[in-house]
């Protein structure tokens, strides 16, 4: 039950075509190795540019101008 359940998390996660997150949250994870789950671009809201290992990761899009701009960006990705 529960791998079904992951299985299900995880194809929902990958159908919304893109990640948004906060800075501290990306930061911890690394920023997931610059892939989280089958390609998916990552956009972070943050107040402050990025640390210099989330350019390394081209999936990767820091937006620091306002989480609406963040949410429109990631919604333009959508699948």
């Amino acid at each position: 039950m529960r791998q079904r359940s992951a299985n299900r998390f995880l194809d929902e996660v990958k159908e919304t075509g893109a990640v948004l997150s906060g800075s501290n949250t990306v930061e911890q994870t690394d920023h997931w190795g610059g892939d989280h789950h089958d390609g998916l671009q990552i956009f972070v809201h943050s107040h402050r540019r990025p640390r210099s290992a989330a350019t390394e990761y081209p999936l990767v899009t820091y937006v620091t101008n306002g989480i609406v701009s963040a949410m429109m960006q990631a919604e333009g990705r959508r699948r």
